[in-house]
């Protein structure tokens, strides 16, 4: 489907959960991540409150056939910026008031799924929001 609602399935949702959340920061957290103690601290870190995001390192190495697509995509400096390793999108921690630019992009970027997704999938495994 074209619509909106058809476009917005699967992985994608995880964008727009946090985009749609009445809060100002939002702990995402996939069903199968469960904290093993109380979260509320990362809430005062500095690079949350610097940066607008904090993401925790994947188990999956990057995919370094996708690099060249994921520097044209993402910049440079971004991509060098994300070291061996591809980031958990399964736990992801924004202040929406910081990033709510780059959140707009990854929310363009999930409704271009089809397009944007064969870009640079193989970056590890799964979803890589």
């Amino acid at each position: 489907a074209d619509d909106l609602a058809g476009r917005v399935r699967g992985y994608a949702l995880k964008v727009f959960a946090c985009v749609f959340s009445s809060f100002k920061r939002v702990l995402y957290l996939d069903a199968d991540n469960i904290p093993a103690r109380d979260p509320t601290y990362l809430f005062d870190y500095q690079v949350l409150k610097a940066q607008g995001a904090l993401f925790w390192p994947d188990y999956w190495l990057l995919n370094h056939e996708k690099l060249p697509a994921m520097r044209t995509v993402f910049g440079v400096a971004a991509v060098e910026g994300f070291g061996k390793h591809s980031f958990e999108s399964g736990q992801i921690l924004l202040d929406k008031s910081v990033a709510w630019a780059p959140l707009m992009l990854s929310t363009f970027l999930n409704l271009e799924k089809k397009f944007y997704y064969k870009m640079v999938s193989g970056v590890g495994e799964g979803d890589k929001d």
